[in-house]
């Protein structure tokens, strides 16, 4: 009797077979969900950096670029200007109520932490009857009450008026009531002066002063002792005793008065 022996090659070699494609396509499906997986997190990773900017940033944005509140302007009754002045600079405040003039002293109202001359802002608002010369500067015309001394430096006090001719002068004079209408004005010229307001202001100590009626002179030089003493109880002549009441211009360099001069009028 023969026995034959069954040959098991084949069947294992299918089994293997087998056992590999299982394995081969397992490994495989892993690496799809891998990649599958890979591409959800760079997908997820765009999103979130393409996101706008939060609303924090914005209203930051927004806050530093807002108008700050303007300052709430004085009452109708009040005017106050502060400007720096050379030789220390001092400031000019000027207080008016009710149609009556009172003055604050400069030196009081205005301090400032620089001992340097300071000059005429060309962007100072003018005050009415005030020009701006090309250097900056400021000439007034005004009927000055008050020239004194106090501290080691000089000090003067007009009252501001206008120097006007021509029509305008004709105009203002029947608006005020001094002329008719068709009257001839006499010397062509009017002083308006329809405040009384009194500001101070500091006196150079290099200040150029001329006159245009003492001595029978135009622009006639004085010291500053001799224009101080127009305005005290002793002038220097009979002729100089007038002087006080008659009209002066002055150039101010900030609040510091550099010159002054005598207004002829005719």
């Amino acid at each position: 009797m023969k026995c034959v022996r069954r040959s098991r090659s084949g069947t294992g070699a299918k089994s293997k077979a087998g056992a590999v494609a299982v394995v081969g396509a397992a490994l495989g499906l892993t690496l799809v969900l891998a990649l599958l997986i890979g591409a959800c997190d760079a997908g997820s990773s765009d999103s979130v950096s393409s996101r706008p900017a939060s609303n924090d940033t914005s209203l930051e944005s927004e806050m530093s670029t807002a108008p700050s509140e303007p300052e709430s302007p004085s009452s109708g009754e009040t005017e106050s200007t502060g400007v720096g002045g050379g030789d220390g600079g001092t400031g000019e405040t000027t207080t008016v109520s009710s149609g009556e003039s009172t003055t604050v002293s400069s030196a009081e109202a205005t301090t400032t932490s620089s001992s340097l001359p300071q000059t005429t802002s060309t962007t100072q608002k003018l005050i009415s009857g005030e020009t701006r010369l090309d250097d900056g500067k400021i000439k007034v015309m005004g009927f000055i009450d008050r020239v004194w001394e106090s501290g080691g430096k000089r000090w003067l006090r007009i009252d501001y008026a206008e120097f006007l001719t021509g029509d305008e002068a004709r105009e203002a004079a029947i608006k005020a009531g001094q002329l008719s209408p068709g009257e001839e004005l006499p010397n062509d010229y009017f002083i308006r002066n329809e405040s009384h307001t009194l500001r101070e202001y500091q006196v150079s100590s290099s200040v150029r002063i001329t006159t245009s009626t003492w001595h029978g002179e135009q622009e006639f030089p004085v010291t500053w002792e001799q224009f101080k003493a127009f305005w005290s109880d002793s002038p220097p002549d009979a002729d100089a005793a007038f002087l006080k009441d008659s009209p002066w211009w002055i150039i101010r360099d900030g609040s510091l008065v550099v010159r002054i001069d005598e207004q002829y009028l005719p």
